[in-house]
């Protein structure tokens, strides 16, 4: 695994996911501010969500803190850690013997759904670390939710909005999950590849049928990626959660250019803070659950 993250105006290297976010110093801040209780962040968008909670949690046991992992949609039935019978007790059994928990309900499919919020609010004040799954992407690298998603908790401190490197230069229909939804922010905010021309409008083409060409025909590009981060996720939840640190992460930058992309990318959105993670598909803690 390696991780890039901006430290004093700087793209910098490391093998901590857990150094990169910064967490020793947010959670000690979350602490002084909130008094005891767990470290939230909630996870969503697209372009391995579930591996960064693997490596988080991996990370996080490392360091002596119980970590609960939960999913407000679904994800993958755990094959190890987990804890399905909806029971508080048997969460805090498997936290203190293993130190690590994956709470949720069966569903179908071989996965697991949300516990709900009696019980999560319950595990909750068991662990030190809590890392939500709050969105659904249905292993795809690029998302834009539609309305009602992500679903984040209340008591989240930080939400990590992700996207996959991978999706660049491919069909929009083939790597984007929410096609529409994501047609709609680029003719709001994005390239102007949607407007009918001359030629279509003399040649009789219907409007459905142009759009459906243009649709077909939209290769992503950076700049692609940047507005539908940007107004698909970053503004939106930063306006429906004040005082919650949002922070952008670009999944899949593999190589050092690629990781690069990602920096340029954060600096053109105007983010001051962000990261890059590559190569956690491979990383020791892929195999964690």
């Amino acid at each position: 695994m390696r991780a890039y993250f901006y430290q004093c105006g700087i793209w910098t290297g490391t093998d901590s996911l857990w150094h990169g976010l910064g967490l020793n110093g947010r959670i000690k801040q979350a602490r002084s501010g909130k008094g005891p209780g767990p470290f939230v962040v909630s996870l969503a968008g697209a372009g391995g969500k579930t591996s960064t909670i693997r490596r988080l949690a991996w990370e996080a046991v490392g360091r002596g803190l119980k970590v609960l992992v939960v999913t407000t949609t679904h994800m993958a039935r755990p094959g190890a850690f987990g804890v399905f019978d909806g029971n508080a007790e048997e969460i805090r059994t498997v936290l203190e013997r293993r130190g690590l928990a994956v709470a949720g309900r069966p569903a179908e499919k071989g996965k697991i759904t949300f516990t709900g919020w009696e019980l999560y609010k319950e595990a909750c004040s068991l662990a030190d670390l809590v890392l939500v799954e709050a969105d659904g992407s249905r292993r795809l690298p690029l998302k834009v939710p539609r309305a009602g998603e992500p679903v984040i908790p209340d008591n989240t401190d930080m939400i990590l909005c992700l996207n996959g490197l991978t999706s660049l230069g491919k069909r929009a229909e083939d790597c984007c999950l929410r096609l529409e939804e994501a047609v709609d922010l680029m003719k709001r905010y994005g390239r102007k590849m949607y407007e009918d021309s001359r030629e279509h409008r003399d040649s009789g083409t219907d409007a459905l049928e142009l759009n459906a060409k243009h649709k077909a025909d939209w290769i992503i590009q950076k700049e692609d990626m940047m507005t539908l981060m940007k107004h698909g996720y970053l503004l939106p939840l930063r306006a429906a959660h004040p005082g919650t640190e949002v922070l952008p992460v670009f999944n899949q930058a593999d190589t050092p250019q690629e990781a690069a992309l990602a920096g340029e990318m954060l600096d053109c959105m105007g983010e001051t803070s962000g990261i890059a993670c590559g190569h956690l598909d491979k990383d020791g803690s892929a195999r964690l659950f």
